[in-house]
């Protein structure tokens, strides 16, 4: 299998695409989904570790608790509000 890039340090810079030039550190911090699919499609060969530290924090942006989730104005049920907005007003 022949990879378009061997990847030895997070410091390394990524030679194509949309990071052209920006390292794997900076692309782990600001979207790891995509080194996890540069994994997956054995496109890059990386570091064991980073791949694990992406897979972790793509997770992690992945899972917000409900009360994170804010609905839409056109929702039928909250109409766009919290439902915890209110708080003991009982409203």
């Amino acid at each position: 299998m022949e990879f378009r890039q061997i990847v030895k340090k997070y410091d390394d810079a990524i030679t194509f695409g949309k990071y052209f030039g920006k390292s794997f550190r900076y692309i782990l911090e600001e979207n790891p989904s995509y080194i996890v699919w540069l994994n997956d499609e054995n496109i890059v060969k990386l570091p064991a570790r980073l791949v694990e530290k992406a897979e972790k924090m793509k997770f992690d942006r992945t899972s917000i608790s409900s009360s994170q989730v804010y609905h839409s104005d056109d929702d039928p049920i909250y109409g766009g509000c919290d439902p915890n907005m209110w708080g003991d007003i009982g409203i």
